[in-house]
């Protein structure tokens, strides 16, 4: 079994299905993933260190220590530059991950995975140099990287250039106990609270959801998070409705991935 292959056993894709119309314009289907870190790390890293999940302090990396070549000079200096190691093996995932889909399915099949850029815009939100046509949306948390890819077909009305709308927006969380009354009424507005389910998946599905819209306008944590809420299945943002297509998804019931678009 190739090497590839070996990688594949722990990328797992989300049937994301028909996306409806919304406001005239079509849109596009996206492709969703997710990634086990850790079976990852084993067949693409030489380095044993980076299995070690309870050691805390960064291992130091260079490029014979990935069995299959991914980063670019510039990248290697970012991950050593990571003050823990759980920093470098979520950071690692998601850009193999990200470089991968890229690779297999939208690129040219002769360039290399390390040529592929990952830049970041004002407020955070990354996007694929060489692939103005693709949004990218990136998340991490505990054992899984996730990664989604969406072309920007049918977005050419839009008020702003390409590259500072993701045009998706996706996020992943662990589903941990119900949060504290305080984080609640940080996190969310009275409407939200008064009209959410109660429980732990339904709390931490409207948090990904939430998370997923301000990566989707490009803001992440620049906006506060009362700007958005979530009630039932649609998003106010500063009061305003918007139009959009919201879908979430448990993994092993102990994680949720969210996505808009």
């Amino acid at each position: 079994m190739d090497l590839f292959s070996k990688i594949l056993r722990h990328i797992f894709f989300l049937r994301t299905g028909f996306i409806p119309e919304f406001n005239g314009l079509e849109k596009a289907v996206p492709t969703i993933c997710y990634m086990n870190i850790e079976g990852f790390i084993r067949d693409a890293v030489y380095s044993g260190p980076l299995l070690d999940f309870k050691a805390l302090k960064p291992c130091p990396l260079n490029h014979d220590d990935f069995k299959i070549p991914f980063l670019s000079n510039s990248e290697l200096v970012q991950v050593n530059g990571y003050k823990s190691l759980k920093r470098q093996r979520e950071w690692l995932g998601a850009r193999f991950l990200v470089k991968f889909l890229v690779h297999r399915f939208h690129g040219d099949a002769r360039a290399g995975l390390e040529d592929i850029k990952i830049l970041y815009g004002h407020g955070g939100a990354p996007y694929l140099g060489d692939y103005p046509d693709m949004a990218v949306s990136i998340s991490h948390s505990g054992q899984y990287a996730a990664v989604a890819l969406c072309p920007r077909e049918g977005w050419a009305g839009r008020a702003e250039p390409a590259n500072s709308w993701p045009c998706i927006g996706m996020d992943l969380e662990r589903i941990g106990e119900l949060p504290s009354r305080r984080f609640m009424e940080t996190a969310f507005t009275s409407r939200e609270i008064e009209s959410m389910e109660m429980t732990p998946p339904g709390v931490f599905r409207c948090w990904t959801v939430k998370e997923a819209f301000l990566k989707y306008i490009g803001r992440g944590f620049n906006e506060s998070l009362h700007n958005v809420e979530l009630i039932g299945t649609e998003i106010f943002y500063r009061g305003k409705p918007f139009d959009l297509f919201i879908k979430s998804y448990q993994i092993d019931n102990s994680y949720i991935i969210s996505f808009v678009l």
